[in-house]
Order: structure tokens, then sequence, then C-alpha cells
């Protein structure tokens, strides 16, 4: 690199920021993937391993210009466990705004449900409704 920019440092490997969210209904993985097209995406679940790979490209001008880097750029690969009871058969995933979002719900057999309670010699009542007997 010329003097315009004073002495050159290596490239950072681009390693997008994930977010994992849980709650009663499914799973979700966010990551931070601007400049990632969808076509350099990959994600496969296989094993109960959820696996998200891309390439967040540089493009480089036609011109002899002089570019100081302050982003990353490369390739990345990301391997997350995904729990027992993610019905993997549902997954999606989408892009938007540079945001990748991958949904897996739970099953239905692993969601919260409320518990039916019974009093001797009274009627069955569902937790919290009524009165303390």
């Amino acid at each position: 690199m010329g003097a315009a920019f004073g002495g050159s440092t290596a490239v950072r490997g681009f390693r997008p920021a994930i977010d994992v969210r849980s709650d009663e209904s499914a799973i979700r993985f966010e990551l931070d993937v601007p400049g990632v097209r969808l076509a350099d995406l990959n994600i496969v679940l296989a094993g109960g391993v959820l696996t998200i790979e891309g390439e967040r490209r540089f493009r480089a001008s036609e011109s002899r210009e002089q570019v100081l880097l302050g982003r990353a750029y490369g390739r990345f690969s990301q391997a997350l466990v995904v729990p027992e009871w993610a019905d993997a058969d549902q997954l999606t995933a989408k892009l938007e705004d540079g945001v990748l979002t991958i949904e897996i719900p739970k099953r239905e057999s692993a969601r919260l449900r409320k518990v039916e309670v019974l009093a001797a010699g009274s009627a069955a009542k569902q937790l919290g409704e009524g009165e303390d007997e």
C-alpha cells in the first residue's frame, strides 16, 4: 500500500454476530450478515447440528485505487447444536435488511401446557381458576 494510508494491516476474517432466542413456541437464531448475498448463504440441519455458512465478498474496483479496509470479508461457518425438542422439519430462514433469521418451532409435545389438578370430591379445575378452597 502506498504512502496515502500509511502501512497496511492483515485483512480480518468475517464472523457474523449471532443472537439465540427461545420462547414457548420456537428457537430463533439471528445473524448480522450485512453485504452477504442470498446466493452466498448455505444452511444445513443434520444430526441435531445447525450449520450456517456463507461469504462476504470484497468487491474490488476496476481502477487502481488505494483502499484502506475497515470492514471484514471472507468465508464464515458457524455450527450450533439444536435442542432435541426442536421440530427440524419446520425450519424456516429469511434474509432481511442484512439480518439472517432462522426459526425452528418446538414440537407440540415440548410446549408448555397447563396441568389439570383434581381435588378430592370436587370437579376438575385448571390451575389459577377460582378462589382457594
